[in-house]
């Protein structure tokens, strides 16, 4: 029975001792890489500087992004309402047919007429015309309901999708066209306006992005020659402790460890910093487009605000992952080019 306990024993050490080696051995490789980051001194914190900017760059680019294509989403939601107006005289029939006929295209929620009796009472209620003037059309012998449009509500899922409803009322041989009140001013919203706005703020936001990923590749490229020189500089400080490490048989793993540790905490500073002053840029950008309701001036920013409150810790960690990653595969340059081991 005790030759039992001692046989496990006495594998329980065999198998313990190299997992007591390795952690030893990474203790000394986080310790020796926190020793190089301070070391360096004005170079890592130049190295920090430079990542730091590049985080933040790509961090304000994202919120960009994510804000402008928030907006080209609700301004299609607000904006789906196009208005159709025909001529005061156009039959009843005619109205229901093109709003059964509007309503079969896919792209159409539904339809609403609004009849002249129904824009009488909302101008009514509005009192939008004094008195004196609806003495003056009365005295020109007209009635101010026979004046007034009739126009169809048109909802549609994709104001950017609506070349068929075009087609349909405003295309050759459509028996809708005769109907179009074509001295209505409002009558451009169906030809376009809202279109463009969309399509102004779907460029806006591609062209955000664009800037965006050229600013984060410019910086990138700094952030990797800042570290690989910063790397570099270590090996050549070190030169001689590291022969010493090759010729008593140090693992491979032990002798570059240090230098992609001192570059990840570069990473994580970064990250920290960046992200910091992301969130400081965004709370103090916000108030100012904001009016005294909280709206924003045509700018969404809810799904902004949901992801930087509600997602805060993935974000933080994503932030931090990133700077870890650019200064880690920094770092693997600088030590395959000067580490020959």
């Amino acid at each position: 029975m005790r030759t039992n306990q001692k046989t496990s024993s006495v594998r329980q050490l065999r198998h313990s001792e190299p997992m007591r080696r390795r952690s030893l051995m990474w203790g000394r490789i986080v310790k020796y890489g926190v020793s190089n980051f301070v070391r360096n001194g004005w170079l890592s914190l130049a190295a920090i500087v430079v990542m730091t900017f590049t985080l933040l760059t790509v961090f304000v680019a994202a919120a960009a992004t994510v804000t402008l294509n928030d907006t080209v989403q609700t301004t299609k939601v607000e904006k789906m309402d196009l208005a159709l107006y025909l001529r005061p005289d156009t039959p009843d029939d005619v109205q229901n047919d093109l709003k059964t006929a509007l309503e079969q295209d896919k792209n159409v929620a539904y339809v609403e007429i609004h009849s002249k009796a129904e824009n009488k009472a909302k101008l009514d209620a509005s009192a939008q015309i004094d008195d004196e003037t609806r003495a003056l059309i009365e005295e020109d012998g007209s009635n101010i309901e026979d004046i007034l449009p009739i126009y169809l509500s048109i909802h549609v899922r994709d104001i950017a999708e609506i070349d068929g409803l075009r087609a349909m009322v405003d295309g050759e041989g459509s028996q809708f066209k005769a109907y179009q009140d074509a001295n209505s001013y409002e009558k451009q919203f169906f030809h376009g306006e809202n279109q463009k706005t969309v399509q102004n703020m779907a460029n806006l936001a591609n062209m955000a992005q664009m800037i965006g990923f050229i600013l984060g590749a410019v910086f990138l490229f700094i952030t990797i020659l800042v570290i690989f020189n910063t790397i570099r500089i270590a090996i050549f400080a070190r030169r001689d402790e590291i022969e010493m490490e090759k010729l008593i048989g140090a693992e491979k793993s032990y002798v570059r460890g240090p230098f992609l540790v001192e570059a990840e905490i570069y990473g994580i500073i970064s990250g920290i910093f960046a992200l910091g002053g992301g969130y400081a840029l965004i709370l103090t950008i916000l108030p100012s487009v904001r009016d005294g309701n909280g709206a924003t001036g045509g700018i969404s920013t809810t799904l902004l605000s949901t992801v930087m409150i509600d997602f805060m810790p993935a974000v933080i960690v994503g932030m931090i992952l990133v700077g870890i990653i650019i200064g880690n595969l920094s770092a693997r340059l600088a030590v395959r080019k000067y580490l020959k081991y």
